[in-house]
């Protein structure tokens, strides 16, 4: 395995943060879903959703 560090806004961080507890995993599996695509779909309805919100 290799070790991943990254900086991110409040913001990002509290959507990552939220996405985990909605999901029940961590981050690692998000990143590794993402990866796979398995949420891409929900990713761009909230992206849209957030663009409406700014």
């Amino acid at each position: 395995m290799k070790k991943l560090e990254i900086e991110l806004d409040e913001t990002t961080y509290e959507k990552i943060e939220q996405l985990t507890k909605t999901h029940h995993c961590q981050v690692s599996n998000l990143i590794k879903a993402l990866n796979n695509q398995h949420f891409s779909s929900y990713l761009k309805i909230q992206t849209v959703m957030d663009k409406k919100t700014q």
